[in-house]
């Protein structure tokens, strides 16, 4: 895991400075620590994909942040959703494959929380699911508050209720089409994913099983095509 570094910062930007940086592409970078965007005034645009983020609270300081991308990190609360509640005009926020995009009500919290919000993972935001969040989601008042919701560790999708009656399905696109900071850079893509309306209630033996399951399926996507050939064999003979 790497820290964000000043090189990093200003390569691929004219500027010889952190504040005249406005756009900044740190998609797959392995990195955990990004507090130098602390010192980004006038960031506006901000791809952290694909990263080991944990926290927001550093961004909460880049006051023109209008898009933000921070799919498949490791922000297990939700509540951190509270540091971005200053950002006036952030507008598109990609929040989904982290740990708190699967807890309940996932997408009328942070619409509540943030409402200026106009996409989030890459969804519209619409007048009916702003509605339903000011009478059902939850406000996000400090991150240190204890809401057993968002502490969970992650359950298999069908145990969160579906936000939208018509289902929510990601397609597979691109993430900014039109967002290129160096020459040749290459979009990144997600595949397709749904969430299922599932059980209200559970043993305390499925949720262990399932915690489980959810590990060993995320320990999986790491895996190389030939590790997963093995996995596959090793299933098979355990099932016979």
């Amino acid at each position: 895991m790497e820290s964000l570094t000043l090189d990093t910062a200003l390569q691929g930007n004219q500027g010889k400075d952190l504040e005249t940086v406005k756009k900044l592409n740190l998609w797959a970078s392995d990195l955990n620590d990004v507090s130098l965007v602390k010192e980004m005034p006038n960031l506006e645009i901000l791809v952290l994909s694909a990263n080991n983020i944990s926290s927001l609270k550093d961004i909460q300081f880049c006051e023109n942040l209008r898009e933000l991308y921070l799919r498949n990190n490791k922000i297990k609360s939700l509540n951190e959703i509270y540091y971005l509640k200053g950002l006036k005009n952030l507008k598109i926020l990609w929040l989904d494959e982290n740990p708190c995009s699967y807890t309940k009500k996932y997408r009328l919290n942070v619409i509540k929380n943030l409402k200026n919000l106009e996409y989030l993972d890459n969804k519209p935001i619409t007048e009916e699911e702003v509605k339903q969040a000011i009478e059902a989601g939850l406000e996000f008042n400090n991150p240190s508050d204890s809401i057993e919701e968002y502490e969970k560790l992650i359950l298999p999708l069908n145990n969160y209720e579906n936000e939208n009656s018509n289902g929510f399905e990601s397609i597979e696109e691109t993430e900014k089409s039109n967002f290129d900071l160096t020459n040749g850079l290459e979009n990144e893509e997600f595949q397709e994913s749904e969430i299922v309306k599932g059980k209200e209630c559970i043993s305390n033996d499925q949720i262990k099983s399932d915690n489980v399951l959810s590990a060993i399926l995320i320990l999986l996507e790491n895996l190389t095509s030939n590790q997963l050939d093995e996995v596959i064999v090793h299933c098979q003979k355990l099932k016979n």
